[in-house]
């Protein structure tokens, strides 16, 4: 469907957590059944872990990570189990990854640089493992806005000025923007921690 109807069910937020995981799969095949847009899964609860679950119990409804944090795991094992959702689920799956927070990384004990860099490089090796995983999933990129702007090799999602609004890049790839629009500032501009789309 190339726009959303005025009628549809705005996307969910689904967290599996411990104990609660297979009620979270019947809700989300009752969501699939009334029409809902989406499934967001955020990073509680083992994002991935529910997205292959969700590939098999469901069988239109679109979902995606939102957000991944990339440092949970190697690029090429990220690479490879997104790769296997994409293929079971029939291109239902967007994978939404990002650096997270200082916190995380801390927790991890993983040394970091510069966002950015540490995207592009992860993204590079999942693509490089490409023929060894297969085909990948569109790969959405939760980062600072401003250090995006004048990268070429990306580009903004269309905002509709709302919180978690499920977007269209084009009539198969979809979305969410998870920027709080009361945190942007008055001259518009999108703030951080909005998703951006990877065009390559």
């Amino acid at each position: 469907m190339s726009r959303r109807e005025s009628d549809q069910i705005p996307a969910l937020s689904l967290v599996a957590t411990p104990t609660k995981r297979a009620a979270m799969l019947d809700l989300a095949i009752e969501a699939e059944r009334i029409g809902v847009s989406g499934i967001a899964c955020p990073s509680l609860g083992g994002t991935m872990g529910l997205c292959t679950s969700l590939a098999h119990v469901t069988s239109s409804i679109r979902f995606w990570t939102s957000i991944q944090p990339m440092y949970y795991s190697h690029p090429v094992e990220a690479g490879n189990a997104a790769a296997h959702i994409h293929e079971v689920s029939h291109g239902r799956f967007g994978f939404g990854i990002g650096v997270s927070h200082t916190a995380v990384t801390k927790r991890l004990g993983v040394e970091t640089g510069k966002p950015l860099t540490d995207i592009d490089t992860y993204v590079a090796a999942m693509r490089a493992n490409e023929r060894f995983s297969g085909a990948l999933p569109p790969i959405y990129l939760a980062t600072e806005a401003r250090e995006l702007l004048d990268n070429e090799d990306l580009t903004l999602l269309p905002d509709e000025s709302t919180s978690n609004t499920y977007l269209e890049t084009d009539p198969v790839e979809r979305i969410t923007v998870t920027a709080d629009p009361l945190d942007q500032p008055d001259d518009g501009d999108i703030s951080a921690n909005t998703v951006f789309e990877r065009l390559t």
